[in-house]
Formats: C-alpha cells, structure tokens, sequence
C-alpha cells in the first residue's frame, strides 16, 4: 500500500527491506528503488542480483541494465555488477554476467573467461553468452581453446556438466559473429 501511495516511503526503508525473508516484501522493495533510480537505489539492488527468487533476481537484472541507459548511472551499475561478478555466489554470477554482458564492458572478459569453468551451468551459460555480446577479439583464442576442450570431452562421453551444449553453442555463434576462422 505505501509503494501505492509514494514509493519513496518504501524506498526510505529499503537497506532493511531488501533483507527481508519474505519475496515479496523484498520485490516491492526493489520495485520502488528502480522508481527512485539513483546510484544509492543500485548500490541496495545489487545484492538482489543473488536472490533466491529467480523472478525477483531477474527483474532486478534488467532494471539494472536498463537504468544504464542513463550516462550518469551507467559507471555505478557497471561497478555494482562488477562486484557481483567477483564474488562466487553462482545466481549472482550469472544475473551479474548477463548485465555486464548487455552494456558491452570489455574489462569484464578475463573474468567471463574464468567463469566458463563454473561448475554451476547457469554460471558457464551466462558467461559464454556475454563474451558473444561483448565480441572482443583477443579473448577469441582462449574461447576456442574452452570451446575445442569441451568438444572433444562431449564427443569422449565425458562431459564436465550438464548444459555445456548450450555454452558450446553461445561460443559457436560469437565465433560466427566475429568472422574467426582459427
């Protein structure tokens, strides 16, 4: 009902409420930090990127990336992301991937590179497809090297986890995309 009346009165209590065991106590929470949309409201959002709730973690995701849109938010979603994207917690990895991917951070490949051998698929799905979306050509070397190992493992029987298809598939497509025929 407060989100209804002013979503700043909602926002005014988010640091605690982001926290809260109850999703939905936590989504309207990160639905009035989006209305509010300053750098404090991301800072309280990204930690969102790891929740538990797939649908809440997602929403947050694209909201992140969509206040990115604006220059003067754009820095602070990047390190935001960037933070998320350095620690090991696999949902926020890959909500974290997914926007560093989107706004094309370059700086961000060595890390997607590392993340192909998550052990978690999601994680080595996201990352694949953010090297697509950043198409950086001097990573391209190692992508095929990961790319080759896998393919060989697949073939062998000996799969290192389920979904690797799919990241097997996002590293073709960049492949194609970028024209490398090494």
């Amino acid at each position: 009902v407060l989100f209804e009346i002013d979503p700043k009165l909602v926002s005014d209590h988010a640091a605690q409420a982001v926290q809260h065991p109850d999703v939905n106590i936590r989504r309207v929470c990160a639905e009035a930090l989006v209305v509010r949309g300053d750098a404090r409201a991301i800072e309280l959002l990204a930690p969102l990127l790891d929740d538990p709730h797939r649908g809440l973690r997602r929403y947050v995701s694209d909201q992140l990336a969509k206040l990115a849109a604006s220059d003067e938010l754009r820095k602070t979603v990047i390190a935001e992301a960037s933070k998320v994207a350095s620690t090991e917690r696999w949902r926020g990895l890959e909500q974290a991937l997914s926007i560093l991917g989107r706004l094309d951070h370059e700086p961000s490949a060595n890390r997607m590179l590392k993340l192909l051998h998550h052990e978690r698929p999601e994680v080595g799905f996201a990352a694949a497809w953010a090297l697509q979306e950043i198409a950086l050509a001097e990573v391209l070397p190692e992508m095929l090297a990961y790319a080759s190992d896998n393919c060989d493992n697949v073939l062998a029987g000996t799969v290192p986890h389920a979904g690797i298809d799919l990241q097997l598939a996002q590293l073709c497509q960049a492949f194609g995309k970028q024209r490398y025929a090494a």
